[in-house]
């Protein structure tokens, strides 16, 4: 018997503990991002996306403004080209270049991330068939 009520208490125990937790923590998003490519888009989706006048000509030409769905969807479902970067050049900023697919075509983004809360967007190579006058 004493089995049995040591179950008991320890089943009432978890129970007690599950909902003090998910009544502290429940309104709370956790997520985890241990791959390198995770962790660049994480930190450049929490900062506030900056254009130079020609990323700015081309995210107009492409229809896709500073907080639109394009950028969302580039911040999450990109690839992160770590050939590509140029990381410890400048003392506060490193450089990424990102590669997003869609059904346009593939977007080649290089960013400039930098240690403030600003991520500039440098460089926006568009896919085969969309043409944009930007030439600045």
């Amino acid at each position: 018997m004493k089995l049995l009520r040591r179950v008991v208490m320890f089943l009432i125990g978890v129970t007690i503990g599950t909902i003090l937790v998910m009544y502290m923590f429940g309104d709370r998003e956790i997520g985890c991002s241990y791959f390198p490519n995770d962790r660049v888009l994480s930190d450049l989706s929490e900062k506030q996306l900056l254009f130079t006048d020609q990323t700015q000509c081309i995210s107009d030409c492409i229809e896709a403004s500073g907080d639109s769905a394009f950028y969302s969807k580039v911040l999450t479902a990109s690839d992160v080209d770590f050939s590509f970067n140029e990381r410890g050049t400048d003392k506060n900023c490193n450089n990424y270049k990102l590669d997003f697919t869609d059904d346009r075509g593939t977007f080649t983004l290089i960013f400039k991330n930098c240690k403030d809360s600003t991520a500039t967007i440098k460089e926006i190579l568009l896919p085969e068939g969309i043409d944009c006058d930007c030439d600045l």
